[in-house]
């Protein structure tokens, strides 16, 4: 009897270890798996990127003219030579909980005998919304900053054009907006690819690809744009005491919003192929995407490989201390600099009486 009992005990904790083990994208379309590994990926606590992006091939189109043939094929074989050896990378970290981004983008060409390489490390704090700023490259052309070389640059968002960011609200509302906006993308642009190479390299269990027009980007982004436009209509409604100047969210989102539009009038031709690499748990692991584009003036093609590491436990390259960072407003700024400083002040004032009449009237449009 007691051996039937272990036997039994057995046979329940397995079945439970299996169902353990069971993949959230277990019997879900190539659409439903795609919209479950992008909404996980928002919503993981924090990790590491690693980008590269390049291109391909960068050409101009045909010379309209015949006596414009010669110098314009010279023209564009220096174009595609230079575009092929140009690199742009990017190495990140996310802490979701903190509100802390770190971006440290570089630009490289490479060619024999030939090698320049620029970096400029940035942080983004949210619970300030301050930007660190380390300009250590520009400092050997800037003598009347060398002082500061090896300290970050703080620069702090005047606080009544901070106000008016709803950061957090925009933040909690992307996984529903991310939800909606693949949904409207036709089914056809999903599938379930056989995995490659690449993906037994970075121990992948699916490899999901989306192939996407121009047309169709613009869609997605669009609908992003319109959702993060209404949050920040609420958030307004609910904020009546703030007048926002023309630097408010609402009024960035409305200048995107205006950009995607001029795009779609645009003669360009794209494609993006993108293929997604995710572990048996849903984690994105992996982007890789190749970009065809053709244009009355430009053809060519990109890519773009990402790289995802330390999933829920970011590791940041630089941890900046007190002693580490000088202000912007501490600077002692050069003439061409103090505009800036200036420019920041302005946005802090509150607004005239008339202005903040003026502005105050879409709020309460949006709040009906």
């Amino acid at each position: 009897m007691q051996l039937k009992k272990t036997g039994l005990c057995a046979a329940l904790c397995a079945l439970a270890l299996l169902g353990g083990c069971a993949s959230p994208l277990t019997n879900k379309s190539a659409d439903e798996a795609t919209r479950k590994v992008v909404i996980q990926n928002w919503n993981s606590r924090g990790y590491n990127i690693d980008a590269d992006i390049g291109f391909d091939e960068l050409r101009m189109a045909k010379p309209k003219h015949a006596d414009e043939e010669v110098s314009e094929l010279e023209m564009t074989e220096v174009m595609d030579q230079v575009a092929r050896s140009m690199r742009f990378s990017v190495k990140g970290a996310l802490d979701a909980s903190g509100g802390r981004l770190e971006l440290i983008p570089a630009l490289r060409l490479e060619r024999r005998n030939l090698l320049v390489s620029v970096q400029l490390p940035l942080q983004f704090h949210a619970k300030d919304m301050s930007l660190l700023v380390d300009p250590s490259a520009a400092y050997l052309f800037l003598p009347d900053l060398r002082p500061y070389e090896g300290k970050f640059l703080r620069v702090r968002l005047p606080q009544r054009v901070a106000d008016n960011f709803p950061l957090k609200a925009m933040y909690q509302a992307m996984p529903k907006l991310l939800d909606e906006a693949y949904a409207k993308v036709d089914k056809q642009a999903f599938s379930f690819q056989p995995l490659d190479e690449r993906a037994r390299e970075l121990g992948a269990r699916y490899q999901l690809r989306i192939a996407m027009n121009h047309a169709q980007e613009n869609q997605l982004a669009a609908h992003i744009v319109d959702g993060l436009i209404k949050v920040a209509q609420q958030e307004a409604a609910r904020k009546p005491q703030l007048k926002p100047g023309p630097l408010g969210s609402e009024s960035l989102l409305q200048l995107i919003k205006s950009l995607l539009s001029v795009t779609e009038a645009n003669p360009l031709n794209s494609n993006t192929v993108s293929d997604l690499y995710v572990s048996r748990g849903g984690d994105l692991l992996a982007i890789r995407q190749t970009i065809r584009f053709n244009s009355p003036d430009f053809r060519g093609q990109a890519h773009a490989d990402i790289r995802y590491s330390h999933l829920g436990k970011p590791v940041f390259a630089f941890q900046p201390g007190a002693a580490d960072i000088v202000d912007l407003e501490q600077l002692e700024k050069p003439e061409w600099l103090k505009p800036l400083g200036l420019a920041l002040r302005a946005l802090d004032q509150p607004p005239a009486a008339g202005e903040g009449a003026a502005e105050t009237a879409p709020d309460a449009s949006a709040a009906q």
